[in-house]
């Protein structure tokens, strides 16, 4: 779904640029220069989505040639360096209403991704821990994992959880139900 709405945003930048041209008529030297005057990191962006596009015309034979093909990223990248640290952490947890409270120090403890966190129902609690399904599995490896309990997670969990049983979700909102990904992104 990221992927998805990053591409809508380098739809964006590329149709004011390159709408008007004939998609046999791109080369590369139009994607560099286009590279080079963004000149950020979503210029990148632009060429992974320009590439992924050409490819596809390429497979239905409507194009001979990607002129993305064998450019290489122009605007470097850097990875963050900087973590939460835990007095940070503590400073977010206590301005926070107790839902989202809860739903941070649960995303801390078990360095869940939002979407395995949200997909959490309270049937997924069992002696042993938390059994979830990774949103992102290598090809092979086992449908679900299990996060096991510490005294801080399991203290998490039972406020989250109260006195409800069931297959609802572990973390819900005021009406009851799961967590949309974009409404939780809202309050987030």
């Amino acid at each position: 779904r990221d992927t998805l709405a990053g591409y809508r945003q380098s739809f964006k930048r590329l149709c004011p640029v390159f709408g008007a041209m004939r998609t046999g008529d791109m080369r590369r030297e139009h994607v560099y220069r286009y590279m080079i005057d963004l000149g950020s990191v979503a210029a990148n962006r632009d060429r992974a989505f320009l590439s992924a596009a050409y490819t596809h015309l390429l497979r239905l034979g409507a194009v001979t040639d990607n002129p993305c093909k064998g450019l290489h990223y122009r605007n470097r990248e850097r990875p963050r360096r900087r973590y939460v640290t835990d007095a940070e952490l503590e400073m977010i947890v206590a301005a926070l209403p107790e839902p989202l409270s809860l739903m941070a120090r649960f995303a801390y403890l078990t360095g869940m991704r939002e979407s395995e966190m949200l997909a959490l129902r309270l049937t997924a609690a069992s002696e042993e821990g938390i059994r979830y399904i990774p949103a992102k599995q290598r090809k092979g490896e086992e449908a679900s994992r299990v996060m096991a309990w510490s005294d801080e997670l399991r203290a998490v969990w039972k406020a989250a959880a109260g006195s409800r049983i069931g297959a609802q979700p572990l973390f819900r909102t005021r009406a009851g139900t799961h967590y949309t990904r974009d409404g939780f992104q809202s309050l987030w």
